[in-house]
């Protein structure tokens, strides 16, 4: 009996080390699964479809940065590639806000690019360009500026690696529903 005292400690030791493991590795589990969750859905179910994007983004968390687009004016005419400028009263945080076109039946939703700001000023600039070639159909376009929390943020950086690595210019279904949109503006290409 007295043998089988260290064989009981060790197997308990063992018993333990292999519990903590285990919940070592569902901890990580549970982390990335709330991670990487958001954007799965965003893929496969679609969090905020193409049809709410007006009804269902969140203004409210725009309204403290208090983003309006200067120029170019809505319904302006514009050559393929242009510079959408506005002002802000207080910055939101570097680099998740964003421009995404969108066709005017806000089907599909293209990455355009990152806000610079100008403090000094309570400015911002962000470079665009209307989808095609001057051969292109494209007449008519609308431009988001928007905020976006992580989830969109991995969205856009996963955008932006397919792009990279492929050469393709991709578009998004849907954004992700932390996906704020600030200020818009329809524009028409300079014929």
């Amino acid at each position: 009996m007295h043998k089988k005292e260290p064989v009981t400690i060790t197997s308990t030791k063992l018993t333990i080390r292999g519990a903590i493991i285990v919940a070592s590795i569902g901890l990580v589990g549970i982390v990335l699964g709330a991670i990487l969750n958001p954007l799965a859905s965003v893929w496969i179910q679609g969090s905020v479809t193409s049809q709410s994007v007006n009804s269902s983004l969140q203004t409210q968390t725009c309204d403290q940065y208090d983003i309006k687009i200067v120029t170019p004016q809505n319904h302006a005419e514009v050559p393929i590639e242009f510079e959408l400028m506005g002002t802000y009263e207080k910055e939101p945080p570097v680099g998740y806000l964003m421009v995404y076109l969108t066709p005017p039946d806000h089907q599909t939703f293209w990455p355009q690019n990152i806000v610079e700001f100008d403090p000094l000023n309570k400015t911002w600039k962000a470079q665009a360009r209307l989808l095609g070639d001057a051969a292109s159909q494209v007449l008519e376009a609308d431009y988001m500026i928007v905020l976006v929390g992580k989830s969109g943020r991995l969205y856009w950086d996963y955008f932006w690696r397919v792009n990279q690595e492929s050469g393709h210019w991709i578009y998004f279904d849907d954004l992700t529903e932390d996906t704020a949109l600030c200020a818009q503006v329809s524009l028409k290409r300079t014929k």
